[in-house]
């Protein structure tokens, strides 16, 4: 009898704890996203921006629903060929060295003028939680990699998170969370459509070629679940 009371208080402390943990990151989870100031929203996407620590320059994120298969999704971010279909600051994209699930990228991002186009390098990595079938690409500026190009400031920062989530009914849950340093000062309203027009845009234009089906299945070898 008095193992089976044990048992029982035993099994109510686990389920008391197990409530508050979930309220203590549920708060946390709410106290985070009330950082996030909203910037845009259109279109099933929502641009919002955040403080970053040791910087002037804000995060941004850029998030969306969309109705296509985990593997459209990655499939699409890997094409780096097709990036100019859906970054129309992409004057020119190439892969320096490849892997199973890792890549270093150079990009050249064309800004109109008098402002000095920017390049940056990126070394990805891409990742699948096998439990939950979570995706995640984490890039990181390299900017020493690549030699200097004239006519271009290389961005010497920069860090882009994106986490794709499988969710009910065929839909991916997905976000990019990007920091980047421009290398030098910016007008106003530049700095305004990188924050803000761009990424909009840009999201957008995945939605719509992700839902329409982007095959590449040497891009989702590294995955587990499909």
């Amino acid at each position: 009898m008095s193992h089976l009371m044990l048992s029982r208080k035993g099994s109510k402390w686990s389920r008391l704890v197990l409530a508050l943990s979930l309220c203590v990151m549920s708060s946390v989870s709410i106290a985070a996203d009330k950082d996030w100031k909203v910037l845009k929203s259109a279109n099933g996407v929502e641009i919002s921006s955040r403080p970053a620590a040791g910087s002037a320059i804000d995060q941004i994120r850029s998030s969306t629903k969309i109705k296509a298969s985990l593997d459209s999704v990655v499939a699409l971010l890997r094409d780096y060929p097709a990036r100019p279909q859906w970054d129309s600051m992409c004057g020119e994209i190439k892969v320096i060295k490849q892997g199973s699930a890792s890549e270093t990228v150079y990009v050249h991002n064309k800004l109109p003028w008098p402002v000095t186009d920017r390049d940056l390098v990126m070394s990805v990595e891409w990742k699948q939680d096998p439990t939950t079938g979570v995706v995640t690409m984490n890039a990181v500026g390299v900017p020493d990699a690549v030699p200097l190009r004239d006519g271009r400031v290389r961005m010497s920062k920069f860090t882009n998170v994106w986490t794709l989530t499988p969710m009910e009914g065929g839909i991916i849950d997905v976000e990019s969370i990007a920091h980047a340093d421009p290398g030098g000062p910016m007008p106003t309203w530049m700095i305004n459509k990188l924050s803000a027009d761009a990424p909009l845009e840009a999201m957008t234009k995945i939605k719509a070629i992700a839902a329409n089906g982007h095959n590449a299945k040497s891009a989702t070898a590294f995955m587990t679940k499909h």
